[in-house]
Order: structure tokens, then sequence, then C-alpha cells
């Protein structure tokens, strides 16, 4: 799978909540830079606890790839826009630097992220 190709399926997993096509793309050592704060979670599992948690502080979350997906070596970058609501209604609209490190078989091995953008707005 090309690198492009694996940001979409990470998006399309925060976007929605189903996981079955990401989890098979992490390695069973898997670490996330950003690790969930307690947790000692590796591989898919860890993956699916971010998007769990991803999706439960965010009502009608939506995540798209913004940027051409560039690779250098054995890392892939791109930015991501998220969307959704908070509990109190309010808009809230980020952008992140997400950085992968894949494996030669294209199996994601480390994740960075960056939020280089956040917008609130009032409820509606």
């Amino acid at each position: 799978m090309k690198p492009a190709d694996v940001f979409e399926v990470l998006a399309l997993a925060f976007s929605t909540g189903e996981l079955d096509e990401a989890g098979p793309l992490f390695r069973p050592d898997y670490f996330d830079h950003q690790q969930l704060e307690g947790s000692d979670l590796k591989g898919p599992e860890e993956f699916t606890a971010v998007v769990t948690g991803a999706r439960r502080s965010l009502d009608d979350l939506a995540v798209r790839v913004r940027s051409p997906v560039t690779r250098a070596d054995d890392l892939a970058v791109a930015v991501l826009g998220w969307r959704g609501r908070d509990r109190s209604g309010a808009l809230v609209e980020r952008e992140t630097v997400e950085v992968l490190r894949l494996d030669v078989s294209g199996r994601i091995v480390e994740h960075w992220g960056l939020e280089i953008r956040r917008a609130l707005t009032g409820a509606e």
C-alpha cells in the first residue's frame, strides 16, 4: 500500500470509527510518541484506543488528508484536517502534521504528530 493510501485509511478510521482496514497496517510493536497518558498499549490496540478517545471527545468527527503525502526513506508525512463538535456544540477545527515511520512492507512502526492550527467557534 502506498503511503498516501495509508493516511487515507487512517483518516477514514477516525471519521467512521471503523477499524478493520486500519488494524492490519500496524506492526505489533507499533509505538505512538504521543501515547495516551497512563497507557502501555502497543500495536493496533494503541491505535484503536486513540481513535476511540478522539471520537468520544468530538461529535461528528471528520478527518481529511489535506496535503500531498511526502515520503523520504522510511518516513511518510501528511497534513490532516480535523473537524468536529465538542460537548458544548462548538465547532472545533484542527490541522496536524503527522509523521509515520514505515517498515519495508509499508506497515506502521512509529507515529509522531504536531498540532499546527486550532480554531474554535461558538455553538450553533
